[in-house]
């Protein structure tokens, strides 16, 4: 079972429990659970975690440290991108000059409006308030598109509008990695967790914008007008994204980690995602 929360696996509260006995082995992957959600959602819910066998969260800093017991593992697993979904440009011009879209801090969307009038680049960011999407696959494949034509992503660490919620924790968001699938340079707040200096440390498209930032870096307007640099790093990223964060990968690795042969098909798709990553660092 994949959930993108604690809210998520809630729903099985209300499921027959005779659903633990459809599978000889129960994993779930939990994308958010934050420090303080355990507590939150209750009892219920850590019995409701402790009926699989494997329980997979995609942030370091979790409060799920009481679900591990003598029957239910608790490992982390890093995000990871349906690199699919992205079909980007690798030249150094895409249209989109700097992607705003989600959750925003407000200086920093100030700061990259003004940046648009006086440069002239387009600053692209959503109009509308937060909110559950209502169509998760027209969601993916509108931003997938977006992301495709943007050269630069604003990518804040997770929830940093939630200082109540995150309770000090910084994590690494699925953000980072989609920006990463669609060749995007990564500009924002970075989180500086072990797992973000393990992934993103040698990624070249880096630049920091912290929160509150009073000006826009120096470095977006030198790789604007610097095209082959640019398109360098679209290359880089989208390789990146394609040898070692596809979705691929992080199924592959779930199945390891629980004692499962790869089926033949996985292993085909990683060889080719891998084949796909060298072409493009050879180009």
């Amino acid at each position: 079972m994949w959930a993108a929360d604690l809210g998520d696996v809630g729903e099985l509260l209300d499921v027959d429990e005779s659903w633990t006995s459809f599978a000889t082995t129960r994993v779930l992957i939990v994308s958010e659970a934050w420090p303080g959600d355990l507590a939150m959602y209750g009892p219920k819910i850590l019995a409701v975690l402790q009926s699989f066998d494997a329980v997979f969260t995609c942030m370091e800093n979790n409060g799920l440290e009481g679900v591990a017991d003598s029957t239910t593992s608790l490992r982390h697993l890093p995000h990871g991108v349906v690199t699919d979904s992205y079909s980007p440009s690798l030249s150094g011009r895409r249209p989109i000059g700097i992607l705003n879209y989600g959750r925003r801090d407000p200086v920093q969307h100030d700061v990259l409006r003004r940046w648009s009038e006086g440069a002239g680049g387009w600053y692209h960011y959503d109009t509308m308030g937060l909110g559950r999407t209502q169509d998760p696959v027209d969601h993916q494949r509108v931003l997938g598109r977006l992301l495709s034509e943007s050269s630069f992503s604003v990518c804040n660490f997770g929830r940093f509008d939630e200082s109540d919620r995150r309770q000090g924790a910084k994590e690494l968001g699925a953000r980072f990695y989609e920006a990463l699938g669609a060749g995007c340079v990564i500009v924002g707040d970075f989180p500086g967790t072990p797992i973000f200096e393990a992934h993103f440390a040698d990624v070249p498209g880096k630049v920091a914008f912290p929160l509150g930032a009073s000006h826009c870096p120096d470095e977006i307007a030198r790789l604007i007008a610097a095209p082959e640099e640019l398109a360098r790093i679209h290359r880089v990223h989208r390789a990146l994204a394609l040898d070692q964060h596809d979705i691929a990968h992080r199924i592959a690795q779930v199945l390891a980690d629980v004692g499962f042969d790869l089926p033949p098909a996985l292993s085909d798709r990683q060889a080719e995602l891998r084949t796909t990553a060298g072409q493009l660092w050879a180009a």
